[in-house]
């Protein structure tokens, strides 16, 4: 989906844009929200992985409060400065030493971006002190990486997270959840899925995958494996496929 307008009967101060998904498809962007300037909107919230192209119309906006680091954010922004809008960006902590970002949840991090040129990356197990437990949406999609550490205490790997990576192979450790599109179009040759229970849809469509092994695997989602190579698999724990799934 693609946000473009504001509902005109809307009468907060403080709007909130819809993070990730609106009725089981993601949201990737939002335009002009043409009609903001007929409403009291003061302060607009926008979710992580919303690429926001909006030229912000005359209106009563004060302030954008970006779910994004700055260094991602920053380049979607048009005219809002001319406006006089305060940009705020969200808490998360750009790391230089590990070039990633990371993003607070719950009580640890998890990576945001990986903003290195490094074909090897080592995910760290913690950061300032704080459990690192998930690879965030679209964090190293269309980079060099060849090689990624994933560290026991990681359980998440969210949305397009290695979209069109370089790696053949990937050691899942103790991941549980992998979301949607988060290896699709990539190299991935192997496939050990170990401790995972739920494989989003398109997961790992058009991965050159020829062998798969997966004993913990509860659900896998429509198109999860479309396109791939393997041409069978010993799925013993799976009690729901989705359609196409193969």
């Amino acid at each position: 989906y693609r946000i473009t307008n504001v509902n005109p009967d809307y009468e907060g101060e403080t709007l909130i844009l819809p993070g990730r998904t609106f009725h089981g498809t993601e949201i990737r962007s939002f335009s002009s929200l043409s009609n903001l300037s007929n409403t009291n909107v003061k302060e607009l919230i926008i979710p992580l992985g919303c690429k926001y192209k909006s030229n912000y119309p005359e209106c009563s906006l004060e302030r954008i409060i970006v779910e994004q680091s700055y260094e991602s954010g920053l380049k979607y922004l048009n005219n809002a400065a001319r406006l006089g809008i305060e940009v705020c960006f969200d808490d998360s902590i750009t790391d230089n030493d590990s070039e990633m970002v990371y993003a607070p949840y719950d009580d640890g991090f998890y990576v945001a971006e990986y903003f290195g040129s490094g074909e090897s990356v080592i995910i760290p197990a913690s950061f300032n002190g704080k459990t690192v437990t998930g690879i965030g949406k679209d964090s190293f999609s269309d980079t060099g990486v060849t090689f990624v550490d994933i560290p026991e205490s990681v359980t998440y790997i969210g949305q397009y997270a290695f979209y069109r990576c370089n790696f053949e192979s990937l050691d899942m450790k103790n991941v549980k959840k992998i979301d949607s599109y988060a290896f699709s179009w990539s190299k991935l040759v192997n496939l050990d899925l170990k401790n995972v229970t739920y494989v989003g849809s398109d997961a790992f469509e058009y991965c050159p995958i020829t062998s798969i092994k997966a004993d913990k695997l509860e659900e896998i989602g429509s198109s999860a494996f479309e396109n791939t190579k393997f041409t069978e698999a010993y799925l013993p724990t799976v009690k729901r496929i989705g359609s196409v799934a193969f």
